[in-house]
């Protein structure tokens, strides 16, 4: 999508992924679903009650330092290379916007110093307070939840946040159905779907692509986003058997936030000014991947630094597990 932005793709490759993708909402739905399921695995069977001050605590640690540490270094790269701070026009409260990581969620409507996160971490952390609530309606019935959620996410649609500058795609109550599809999924599914399972949702999928577009796009991409992560759950139980699929996986999730920092705003950096336009589908995947390796490199070098700020300052260890494993070595 970067490459399409900044004019650096050949018309013969784009319409197939823009289209497998959803022009972005497929994977967007996907971390949507994966953040319930994530949660859930971790709280879903306890029979205590979630501890609110536990959970805010957990939940701050997991996200802000790295995020911090982050936009304090990329700012300071700005101002060494344009000569002067960025954002100067920019009143310094708003800085509020960065400091609580919104500033990326409001940027439609409100002017930011936005550098990383896009709009989805300020969505996310709205999302993760909200995950107790579901919770709590999911002890008590899980169709209660789910009930809940689709109503809550029905709700966006009638009163068109568009009229705010934003989308439904961006709206936590419009995604709240995929949220908690991912904590019932989990719950009932944690070791995947069956093969009869995986199957079906695949042929529905391929039935869903030949979908016209129309005012149902949001629905659509909804729907298949529950089914592509079916589908995964299904094809992830044969991966998983082996060791080096495992830890490939392990290691790419242990340093994957600090690269979706990251790579946002390399890529809005790096492309106009250094990228160059594969003209084979070959070159463009190879090319690609040199990317991806960059990124993470950079995403595993700021995860470390974080780890050992957040124990040197807090004296503390990280809470997330790849600060502290990150830390650890």
């Amino acid at each position: 999508m970067n490459m399409t932005i900044h004019n650096l793709d050949t018309a013969a490759r784009i319409p197939f992924i823009t289209q497998l993708n959803g022009h972005g909402a497929i994977v967007q739905s996907l971390f949507v679903i994966l953040s319930g399921a994530a949660l859930m695995l971790v709280y879903g069977k306890r029979e205590k009650s979630i501890h609110l001050g536990e959970y805010a605590k957990k939940r701050i640690l997991s996200i802000y330092p790295l995020f911090w540490v982050t936009y304090i270094i990329l700012f300071v790269f700005m101002t060494v290379y344009k000569g002067h701070t960025p954002f100067r026009g920019i009143h310094t409260w708003r800085y509020i916007y960065t400091v609580t990581a919104f500033d990326g969620w409001l940027l439609p409507i409100q002017q930011t110093p936005y550098m990383i996160g896009e709009w989805f971490l300020g969505f996310i952390i709205i999302l993760y307070c909200l995950f107790p609530l579901l919770l709590a309606i999911y002890r008590r019935s899980p169709a209660g939840m789910m009930i809940f959620a689709f109503l809550v996410a029905c709700i966006p649609a009638l009163y068109e946040p568009a009229r705010l500058g934003m989308s439904l795609y961006t709206s936590p109550m419009a995604r709240l159905f995929e949220f908690a599809f991912g904590m019932l999924f989990i719950m009932h599914y944690e070791d995947g779907v069956s093969a009869k399972q995986g199957v079906v949702a695949a042929v529905l999928l391929a039935l869903l692509y030949n979908v016209p577009n129309g005012p149902w796009n949001f629905p659509l991409n909804v729907v298949m986003g529950i089914l592509w992560f079916s589908v995964i759950s299904w094809v992830s139980r044969y991966l998983e058997k082996s060791a080096v699929i495992r830890n490939f996986f392990f290691w790419t999730s242990l340093y994957s936030y600090g690269a979706f920092l990251f790579h946002h705003y390399f890529l809005q950096f790096y492309l106009p000014r250094y990228g160059i336009a594969p003209q084979t589908l070959g070159g463009f995947f190879l090319y690609g991947m040199v990317l991806i390796i960059a990124i993470y490199g950079v995403g595993y070098l700021l995860t470390k630094l974080t780890g050992v700020l957040v124990k040197q300052i807090l004296h503390m260890k990280p809470s997330r597990s790849r600060e502290r494993l990150a830390e650890e070595g």
